[in-house]
């Protein structure tokens, strides 16, 4: 509990040299904790941060019965920076995935539309002016697609909630180089 005490802390009473996002734009990788995980955009909005996640996965199968499922995510999200210092910031958020493809239900290929919702705490930290890595934990809501599974072995019309396990140990990790 000390350890966040003295996070906040330092956030807090590092602001008057902030790091500023706003006006600047990120190119990078980040992993969502419900949704896709790929090549992210980000651009600083005032205090928000506006981020977009395109990924795309492909899998092929050993059993020749069963056809190769490719799927296309996306993920749209908004930052809000609570806390900033001169080398890191942290932001709560909101974020819509899809995640769309074609599903093998035993020879019967079906086009699926999956969708969730992420609630993120996430925490960038600046070894360098223009790089940033983040680490985000938090909610994850997504309900099973009503023609079949897409990801996770989640069930048609069923429900998956994470909270505060998503990735592992250190959350979803990115990486972004920030210009302007």
């Amino acid at each position: 509990m000390w350890r966040w005490l003295a996070l906040v802390s330092v956030l807090w009473a590092g602001s008057a040299g902030a790091v500023q996002l706003s006006g600047r734009t990120a190119l990078g990788y980040a992993q969502a904790i419900g949704g896709p995980d790929g090549l992210a955009l980000s651009f600083g909005a005032g205090n928000l941060v506006i981020e977009g996640i395109v990924g795309f996965q492909y899998e092929a199968f050993a059993d020749t019965t069963r056809a190769a499922e490719a799927a296309f995510d996306l993920g749209l999200a908004a930052h809000f920076q609570v806390l900033r210092a001169e080398w890191a910031a942290l932001t709560v958020g909101a974020r819509f995935n899809l995640l769309t493809g074609p599903y093998d239900d035993g020879g019967n290929v079906v086009d699926v539309l999956q969708w969730g919702v992420d609630l993120p705490l996430r925490v960038y930290w600046f070894p360098l002016p223009n790089i940033s890595l983040h680490s985000e934990l938090g909610l994850s809501v997504q309900p099973g697609p009503a023609d079949g599974a897409l990801t996770g072995g989640l069930t048609p019309d069923g429900l998956r909630i994470n909270a505060f396990n998503g990735g592992g140990l250190m959350g979803g990790l990115g990486l972004s180089f920030w210009w302007g």
